[in-house]
């Protein structure tokens, strides 16, 4: 609304400023009027680009990616892994000779001599690996499965994995990013996506946690609630529990409040 004002008002002006000029005789200051609401018109229209653009960031940074494990640790993508493990290796993991280690437990497994622990080698399987299996006391990759942390399968083109029986140079669905967290190897995904691969529709990964609501699976998308519209789902279309849109905000019936009067009051309480 408020940008069709401006328009309005801009137009207005150039049409009276071209009428003003065909009645009164020519003025040296004309020129200098005609060109001052010619860029008041351009500078109205690119603050109304610049405040869409800037909304349409703030939408996409609401988004809830899928960027910690169920402990809450940060997922840190293996490809920012170097080779080597030295005492200050950024992300406390490394490539030693062809192998994903964690280089704390790694150098603490080989302090007693040359071998690593039979406990660390079972911690790497579990944790390291994604297709790995405990042979005589050693992580080794299950049949079919190499790579550094044996993701890579042997009947696909180098460097691609397997899933769902089909050969891919990236086990992340959706645009994921192949990452290791504080329990396994999983992907970072970006939202709406969630679950080890990125293959589960979470919606609710749309808004932040208090606007969750706003949003509904819709089988392979993401669609807003029936109480909302817009692109960002953040338009009140309706209210429950009898409740009454008024200048895009439910006004609630007694005993009920929230966004779309969705929460009773306790009792005793209005």
């Amino acid at each position: 609304m408020s940008r069709a004002k401006c328009s309005l008002s801009c137009d207005t002006l150039l049409l009276l400023l071209t009428i003003a000029h065909a009645l009164s005789p020519v003025s040296n200051n004309f020129s200098d009027l005609v060109a001052c609401a010619f860029n008041l018109r351009i500078r109205m229209i690119s603050v109304t680009a610049l405040l869409l653009f800037y909304l349409s960031i703030l939408a996409v940074c609401q988004r809830r990616h899928k960027d910690k494990d169920d402990a809450y640790v940060d997922l840190i993508a293996l490809n920012l892994i170097t080779e080597g493990c030295s005492p200050d290796s950024y992300y406390g993991y490394g490539i030693v000779e062809g192998s994903l280690e964690k280089c704390d437990k790694y150098e603490e497994a080989k302090s007693g001599g040359g071998e690593v622990s039979a406990e660390y080698e079972e911690i790497k399987c579990r944790t390291l690996r994604v297709h790995g299996r405990m042979v005589d006391g050693k992580c080794e990759c299950k049949s079919g499965w190499k790579g550094p942390y044996c993701n890579e399968y042997n009947g696909c083109p180098a460097g691609f994995s397997l899933y769902n029986s089909v050969c891919t140079p990236n086990a992340c669905q959706h645009n994921g990013t192949i990452a290791i967290g504080s329990k396994q190897i999983e992907c970072i995904c970006q939202a709406p996506w969630d679950g080890r691969n990125c293959e589960r529709l979470a919606c609710w990964r749309m808004a932040p946690k208090e606007h969750e609501r706003r949003w509904r699976n819709a089988r392979d998308r993401c669609r807003c609630a029936d109480e909302y519209d817009g692109d960002n789902c953040d338009k009140v279309i309706a209210c429950k529990n009898d409740g009454e849109v008024i200048d895009g905000r439910c006004e609630c019936k007694d005993s009920f409040y929230g966004e779309v009067c969705e929460k009773k009051c306790p009792v005793g309480q209005t």
